[in-house]
C-alpha cells in the first residue's frame, strides 16, 4: 500500500444491522475522493484468523463486553493492524463523506498525535479521526 492510498477503517455492527449505512459510507468516500482509497470493515468476526475475532464462550479474542458498541475499541487497534506504519482514518458506519478525503489525508499531524474534532463544549468527538 503507496502512501497516495487512504486507509479508511470504519467501525460497525457484526451482524450487518448497519448495512445501508455502510453502502452509503462506501458511496459518498468514493464520490468525492480523488485519491486510491482501502477500506476496512471492523466486525467482530467468528473466524480465528481475523484481526477482529472474538469468541465470548471461550473468552478468545476481543472481549467487547464494556464497549458501548461492538467496535468502540477497535479504533485503538488500528496502528498495531497497520504495523505501527503509516496513516490511517477511522469513522464510525453512520459517517457521511461530503468532501474530498484527501484533504484531511493531508493534513499535517505533529509527532504521534491524532487528529479529531472537537465540540463547542470542548469535548472531543472520535467518529472521525486521523
Amino acid at each position: 500500500m503507496d502512501s497516495n492510498t487512504i486507509k479508511v477503517f470504519v467501525g460497525c455492527d457484526p451482524n450487518n444491522c448497519d448495512l445501508e449505512q455502510m453502502m452509503v459510507l462506501d458511496y459518498s468516500i468514493h464520490k468525492y475522493t480523488s485519491l486510491p482509497v482501502e477500506i476496512v470493515w471492523m466486525q467482530l468476526s467468528r473466524d480465528p484468523q481475523s484481526f477482529w475475532y472474538s469468541n465470548p464462550e471461550t473468552g478468545e479474542g476481543w472481549n467487547t463486553t464494556k464497549w458501548p458498541t461492538p467496535f468502540s475499541g477497535f479504533r485503538w487497534a488500528i496502528p498495531e493492524y497497520c504495523n505501527y506504519s503509516g496513516r490511517a482514518i477511522y469513522m464510525d458506519a453512520d459517517m457521511i463523506v461530503l468532501s474530498d478525503l484527501a484533504e484531511l489525508w493531508a493534513h499535517p499531524i505533529n509527532g504521534k498525535s491524532i487528529v479529531a474534532a472537537k465540540t463547542k463544549a470542548d469535548m472531543t468527538r472520535l467518529c472521525t479521526c486521523v
